[in-house]
C-alpha cells in the first residue's frame, strides 16, 4: 500500500531561509510520480545552516506503513550513496504532532533519485531540510511517498492510475452518447439523442448541475438501462434534468466475483519469476541517523508478468482503448512506492476473437513484464554504543 505525504508539485507553503530562493521546476527528467512539477530551492555560497521547511495543515497519519521515499537532485553537492553522517551535505528533519524531531542524513545525486528512511513516528507535522556545507547548491525535491509492501497488489494499482490518466488524456470524461432526464431514486433512465453504445455491462458517467456519478449498465432495452449493484449502485443518487451522459472505458484489476466491463481494460498477473542470480544475504545501509544506522537485508529480485486485456462489443472502442495502453507503453515507466521502475512490453498484442456461441467477446491482451526487489526483511537499526564510564570512588 502507498500514501502520498506531499507531492512537492508546487514551491507553495515552503518556508525558506532569508538568502534562500525557491521556485518551481517543470522540467520532465527531474519530476518524480508523474506530478506535474517539482521544488527547485536554491542554497548560497556560505550558507550553512540554511533551511526549507513544509509545515502541514494537519497532520498526516503514517501508520502501518514502513518507509518513506523522496526524491533528490544536487546540481553541484551531490554525494552518491552514503555509508557515513560525515558525507552527507544535508540533513531531513521529520516532525511529528507533538513536535518531536528525528532528523536523517541523506544522500544526494547528479540525476533525479529516490532515498528511503523508515518512518519514526505515526504522524508527519512538518519535515525541513538543512544544507551542511557551504558551496553554492541548487536543490529538487519531489513526491514524498509512504509505503507498506503489498506485492504485486502495489505494482497493478500503479499500473491501473497510470492507464487511468491516458484514458482521460484520450477520451476526458468519456465518449458522450446523449441527455436523460429522472427523478432521485430512479433504478432506470431513458438516454435521449444517440445510445449506439450502450449495451448490457457498460460504464457510464452521468454529469450535471451537482452531478456526477457513475454507474454500470445491467439491461440496456433500447435507450432503457437499468443499473448492476457496482460504482454508485442500482439506482440514482441524485435527480437532474439533461444531464450529460458518457460511456466509459473503466480500468480495474481482474476479479472473478464481478460483472465484466465492457467497454473495459483489466489487469491480470502471472508469476513471479525469481532471478536466481541475486543475493539474499547481504545487507543494505538505508538510512543514517545521528544515533542510528538503518540496514536491511537484499531481499530476491522478482519479475513479474502483467497482463492487460483490452475488451469491448465494438472495434471503434477496442481501437480507443488501444491507443491510450500504446500511449502508456512508450514510456516504459511506472512508479511504485516512490521508486521509477521500468518494463518490458514482452509479448506482441494478441487479439481475441469469438470461438464458440458463447464466447462472444473479442478483446486485445498485451503482456508486460516488471522486474522488483522484494522487501520481505524488517529494517533493523543498531545505535552506537553507550559510551563506557567508570567512576572511581576513594576509600574512606
Amino acid at each position: 500500500m502507498e500514501l502520498k505525504i506531499d507531492a512537492i508539485n508546487t514551491p507553495d507553503g515552503w518556508v525558506v531561509s532569508p538568502d534562500m530562493e525557491k521556485s518551481l521546476c517543470q522540467w520532465s527528467n527531474l519530476i518524480a510520480g508523474n506530478e506535474s512539477g517539482s521544488l527547485l530551492l536554491y542554497f548560497p555560497a556560505n550558507g550553512s545552516g540554511n533551511k526549507a521547511v513544509k509545515t502541514f495543515s494537519k497532520a498526516i497519519s503514517v501508520s502501518g506503513y514502513t518507509n518513506i521515499a523522496l526524491s533528490i537532485c544536487s546540481l553541484r553537492e551531490y554525494t552518491g550513496a552514503i555509508t557515513k553522517f560525515t558525507q552527507a551535505k544535508y540533513v531531513l528533519s521529520i516532525y511529528n504532532s507533538d513536535d518531536d524531531k528525528f532528523t536523517f542524513f541523506i544522500p544526494t545525486y547528479k540525476d533525479l533519485a529516490h532515498f528511503d528512511i523508515p518512518v519514526v513516528f505515526d504522524d508527519i507535522a512538518k519535515y525541513e531540510i538543512e544544507a551542511l556545507g557551504d558551496t553554492e547548491d541548487y536543490l529538487v525535491l519531489s513526491n514524498m511517498v509512504a509505503s507498506s509492501e503489498e506485492m504485486p497488489l502495489d505494482i497493478m494499482l500503479a499500473i491501473k492510475t497510470d492507464l487511468e490518466r491516458h484514458v482521460t488524456e484520450n477520451i476526458g470524461n468519456g465518449l458522450h452518447i446523449g441527455t436523460c432526464t429522472y427523478a432521485s431514486g430512479a433504478d432506470q433512465v431513458t438516454i435521449e439523442t444517440n445510445w449506439s453504445w450502450v449495451e448490457k455491462y457498460a460504464v457510464l458517467r452521468f454529469i450535471g448541475k451537482g452531478i456526477d456519478e457513475t454507474h454500470q449498465a445491467n439491461n440496456a432495452v433500447g435507450n432503457s438501462i437499468s443499473f448492476t449493484r457496482l460504482y454508485d449502485g442500482e439506482t440514482m443518487n441524485v435527480g437532474g434534468t439533461d444531464v450529460e451522459v458518457f460511456v466509459q472505458i473503466p480500468v480495474e484489476i481482474g476479479r472473478m466475483d464481478t460483472e465484466i466491463l465492457l467497454p473495459g481494460i483489466c489487469l491480470w498477473y502471472i508469476g513471479p519469476d525469481p532471478d536466481p542470480n541475486t543475493s539474499r544475504t547481504s545487507q543494505e545501509t538505508i538510512a543514517i541517523s545521528a544515533e542510528r544506522v538503518y540496514t536491511v537485508r537484499e531481499g530476491l529480485r522478482l519479475k513479474w508478468r502483467i497482463t492487460i486485456d483490452n475488451e469491448a462489443r465494438s472495434p471503434e472502442l477496442i481501437a480507443i482503448a488501444t491507443r491510450a495502453i500504446r500511449d502508456y507503453f512508450a514510456h516504459s515507466t511506472v512508479w511504485v512506492h516512490g521508486k521509477k521502475l521500468w518494463f518490458e512490453w514482452s509479448e506482441p498484442a494478441a487479439p481475441v476473437e469469438p470461438v464458440e456461441g458463447y464466447d462472444v467477446i473479442p478483446k486485445t491482451a498485451y503482456s508486460i513484464e516488471i522486474g522488483m526487489r522484494e522487501g520481505t526483511w524488517e529494517i533493523q537499526n543498531s545505535g552506537k554504543a553507550p559510551k563506557a564510564t567508570l567512576d572511581v570512588i576513594p576509600e574512606a
